[in-house]
């Protein structure tokens, strides 16, 4: 299946993405305990700007983000679905990015005892890192686009004016240099990475990088975000 649209899309400057999360933290300023945000990207082959801007109540659990982040995801890809149908333009849509805040934990695994490593592990799935002796208050944003790419930069409310940025260049199939620094986990980021990767297969024909088949079919990926829908 070959693509509908050729348009120049592809390799969009990592930094414009680290542009636009670096403004959504300064945007926040000394501000904290604010609600989430989820926002679309898109780039046109020459700019990237920011589409929708989806807030999300600091109570919505957990739990339920990744599902949340489905269902927005494929609202969006319906809308420019329609866009592309009723206009005939080219897809625009590139990417998301979550804005949101958190508790982490001070651990090194590398230098952590397996007890230390077996209670962190046990905090993290029962999302108890608040609890911790070594909790610090984070704000983040994370990115990620149609082309598995990933990006992080977060601040920590006790170290104002600080802020730690980590790029991947893919989370779907991950090199070895993105495994040395360490893979980010998390339902959130799982959710984000695959629901991006999932608008490339479904605006664009992208296929997923399934190893020894690279004329896999295309997968219709519209049932999973009508599915993601219903259940909003």
């Amino acid at each position: 299946m070959s693509r509908r649209f050729e348009n120049p899309r592809r390799n969009a400057p990592p930094g414009m993405f680290e542009r636009e999360m670096g403004r959504a933290l300064r945007a926040r300023g000394d501000r904290w305990d604010l609600p989430h945000e989820f926002v679309s990207l898109h780039w046109n082959g020459h700019k990237l700007t920011v589409g929708s801007i989806n807030v999300i109540a600091l109570d919505v659990h957990p739990d339920k983000m990744p599902d949340l982040i489905f269902k927005i995801v494929g609202e969006e890809n319906m809308k420019q679905k329609q866009r592309m149908e009723q206009e005939g333009i080219a897809p625009t849509l590139y990417g998301f990015m979550l804005i949101y805040e958190a508790h982490a934990a001070r651990h090194n695994p590398q230098t952590a005892s397996p007890l230390e490593n077996k209670r962190y592990a046990r905090d993290r799935v029962q999302r108890r890192f608040y609890q911790r002796p070594d909790a610090v208050e984070i704000r983040a944003a994370m990115a990620s686009d149609i082309e598995g790419r990933h990006w992080t930069a977060s601040q920590r409310r006790d170290l104002p004016g600080k802020t730690h940025k980590v790029f991947y260049s893919s989370l779907i199939s991950p090199t070895e240099a993105d495994k040395e620094r360490g893979l980010p986990g998390g339902a959130f980021t799982a959710a984000l990475a695959h629901a991006a990767a999932a608008t490339g297969m479904f605006l664009y024909g992208d296929r997923l990088p399934t190893p020894g088949a690279p004329d896999a079919d295309v997968v219709d990926l519209s049932a999973r975000f009508a599915q993601a829908s219903d259940r909003g």
